[in-house]
């Protein structure tokens, strides 16, 4: 189903928060047939969008069903353009950040498969608002920069998750726009193919002996995986990002993406939010829940790198 404009959709109201969070009139909301978790209907949805300003959305919506399913339903929200998004097994997530005209989707999955549905068309500020009052402190960071994709984009590709973490990484600390061309030679260099791709210890020995784009590794060193380190790290203007390495289970999300089979991701952690930690990979800037980060999350390294 196509995005539609926000104008003409009746159940979909955008507002101000003023009294708490909207009361939805959910009954027979979800789907009554299908193998995968659903809606009855494009409206039977009711999302609701919730404006903070500066670009800063609360999105609510009614929950799905899935009467041939297996599991706990969980939910992503991604915006097309730049596919940010947040995941949750609530009925509610926030994103902020957005500048220009973005379009909402909504999926909804378990262990059976997944639904997706569009949404409604909103013009966002795209300035970056102040956190929202909360337990948390947080850090956005570069959420607003736009990655490249370079190789490492699912589900066939090069397989060089590895490698587009370290551009990204590149990207964030040192401005470094890599070249997609010169990464893939370099990846085949270090022994990358098509069906195959580097172990942590082959990336790391291939970077410490030649630079990367123009960026040679001098350390890599094991950080702490805990939510209140990672916070700690991203706040330090020394270290600003942390690549990691993540072990998601098949049928598993990352943002909008599906994992086709069990896997070993590398992504680059530079933000976080009261919910969890903003990670780049695909191109995209995604938030994570911290449970989720908890659960998948492999090896964390602080890395240190200097101009070739």
């Amino acid at each position: 189903m196509p995005p539609l404009d926000l104008s003409l959709l009746t159940n979909v109201s955008l507002k101000e928060l003023k009294s708490g969070p909207p009361v939805l009139s959910c009954a027979g909301s979800g789907e009554t047939s299908g193998a995968h978790p659903g809606w009855s209907s494009a409206a039977a949805i009711k999302l609701t969008v919730i404006d903070f300003g500066s670009g800063s959305h609360a999105l609510f919506w009614c929950p799905a069903a899935a009467p041939s399913g297996s599991g706990r339903i969980s939910y992503t929200v991604a915006t097309s353009p730049n596919g940010y998004t947040c995941e949750t097994t609530q009925l509610s997530c926030l994103i902020v950040g957005l500048a220009g005209k973005f379009s909402y989707q909504i999926a909804a999955s378990d262990e059976t498969g997944t639904s997706m549905a569009g949404l409604a068309t909103i013009q966002s500020s795209g300035t970056i608002p102040a956190c929202i009052p909360g337990p948390l402190t947080c850090n956005i960071s570069n959420a607003l920069l736009v990655f490249h994709t370079y190789g490492n984009v699912p589900p066939i590709s090069l397989g060089d998750c590895t490698f587009a973490a370290i551009a990204d990484w590149e990207q964030i600390v040192f401005g470094n726009t890599s070249d997609a061309t010169e990464l893939g030679i370099q990846f085949s260099e270090a022994g990358g193919t098509l069906k195959v791709g580097l172990s942590d210890d082959q990336t790391f020995s291939y970077w410490e002996k030649s630079a990367i784009t123009g960026i040679s590794l001098v350390s890599s060193t094991p950080y702490p995986a805990d939510p209140e380190d990672i916070r700690t790290a991203i706040d330090n203007h020394k270290v600003g990002a942390l690549i990691a390495s993540l072990h998601a289970e098949k049928g598993q999300f990352l943002g909008n993406i599906m994992f086709v089979d069990q896997s070993f991701h590398w992504i680059v952690v530079d933000g976080y939010t009261q919910r969890g930690p903003l990670v780049v990979t695909w191109g995209q800037t995604i938030q994570m829940t911290w449970q989720q980060w908890n659960r998948e999350v492999g090896t964390v390294w602080q890395v240190v790198g200097k101009a070739a």
